[in-house]
């Protein structure tokens, strides 16, 4: 059983990094020269 918790806790530590991967991208993907090419299509979209 302390192993599906541990589970479910790091899927849910996974899917809060993707989002906060998502938001930094948004945000500094513009101004950092090496994150222009990953975050380019979201800058684009504002």
């Amino acid at each position: 059983m302390k192993n599906k918790i541990l589970i479910y806790l790091s899927g849910i530590i996974a899917i809060l990094a993707l989002c906060f991967g998502a938001f930094y991208y948004n945000f500094f993907g513009g101004s950092d020269p090496r994150m222009k090419e990953a975050g380019g299509f979201r800058k684009n979209a504002f």
